[in-house]
């Protein structure tokens, strides 16, 4: 170890610009993980803010709430399979007009007074809604369009004006504010048929269904059967939400495996150059394993100092960007991200290690 740290204080302009390479990979290393995790909580803050365990949806939305339309039998049939508290949800896209005739993109979720999912919404003020025409609205939508409780707003083509009443800690679905009101409210708002009862069914429990199917009234018609999901599956059905993740993951993965080939090549062809000295400190009997440890400490310092850099980088960063980009820090995902970046580093140095151990001392002094 004291070798290692020896060679790095001689190479200092060499290995300093190694670690500056370094720290930039893991600065955008931990910056991507955290913006993959910012978007990925604004896919699903409404989802795990209900503490729902399950979903089901007509058959032919494939999985996809807001093209699913269930009757009132369908409902009904629904709430037999389960034996957990059950919601009734109406979802539909629409506009949002303030005061201020500004219009902002939302998506409504309608239930009853009484539901679980009302229960369990985390609020930062006001209550939830008890009567036709009051909302609560996502946090980051006030913010944005300056509403508050009390103030009135219109949604959609129901000119009828609506009360905020509360506003919701963090309600996003599909990267879009979410606003809660009654189902009553959403019959108002979405041009559905009279006949149609809710658009899904969360439970906080599972479904019994034969093969994730429902079937109402015992009938096999597409029309009639219904799809169960957990709300894990329910999540990767998000328009774009497994693409959005396997992408980050990707480039994440990319970067990691480009951190192991500059390690390798870099001590690679150190080694190169040193083997004639190599060669005398193992000629005087100094252990290959001392030389061959020598070599993965300096990979896995050069990596940590990098990280050391790249995250101190990462954090000033962090105060200066806007509200608007979504990004999340979480401790845990930014350690395994660290983690495997050290990986890399140690394995890196696997191939300079094994060369050290393959150098002949006799052949290369002669």
């Amino acid at each position: 170890m004291l070798l290692a740290f020896k060679e790095i204080q001689r190479e200092k302009l060499r290995y300093s610009l190694i670690i500056a390479l370094i720290a930039l990979i893991s600065y955008m290393m931990l910056v991507l993980s955290a913006l993959a995790l910012g978007l990925a909580n604004q896919n699903t803050s409404a989802i795990y803010g209900w503490h729902a365990h399950s979903i089901a949806l007509n058959e032919q939305a494939d999985g996809v709430m807001r093209a699913s339309m269930l009757t009132q039998d369908q409902v009904n049939s629904i709430k037999e399979h389960t034996t957990g508290q059950t919601a009734e949800i109406g979802f539909t896209s629409t506009r949002l007009t303030s005061k201020s005739d500004t219009k902002h993109s939302v998506n409504f979720l309608g239930s009853t007074a009484q539901s679980f999912m009302f229960t369990n919404t985390t609020l930062s003020e006001g209550r939830m809604p008890q009567a036709t025409h009051e909302l609560v609205v996502d946090k980051a939508l006030a913010h944005s369009a300056q509403l508050a409780v009390g103030q009135q707003v219109t949604l959609g083509s129901d000119n009828t004006p609506y009360k905020i009443v509360g506003i919701a800690q963090d309600a996003k679905l599909s990267v879009v504010s979410v606003v809660y009101g009654l189902l009553s409210d959403w019959h108002n708002i979405s041009p559905v048929s009279p006949t149609i009862a809710a658009s899904a069914v969360i439970s906080t429990s599972g479904f019994t269904s034969k093969n994730g199917t429902i079937t109402t009234s015992g009938q096999t018609t597409a029309n009639s059967a219904v799809s169960t999901y957990t709300i894990a599956q329910f999540i990767q059905h998000l328009p774009g939400y497994s693409a959005q993740n396997a992408t980050f993951i990707l480039i994440i993965a990319v970067l990691a495996i480009v951190t192991l080939v500059i390690i390798a090549v870099f001590l690679y062809i150190i080694v190169l150059q040193k083997l004639p000295n190599i060669a005398v400190l193992k000629a005087q009997g100094i252990p290959t394993r001392y030389l061959i440890r020598s070599t993965l400490v300096q990979g896995t310092s050069i990596v940590t100092v990098g990280l050391i850099l790249g995250g101190i980088a990462t954090l000033a960063i962090a105060w200066f960007i806007p509200e608007s980009v979504p990004m999340y820090f979480s401790l845990p995902l930014q350690g395994v991200t660290a983690l495997g970046l050290i990986l890399m580093g140690l394995l890196g140095s696997l191939l300079p290690a094994l060369q050290i151990r393959k150098a002949d001392p006799i052949a290369l002094i002669q």
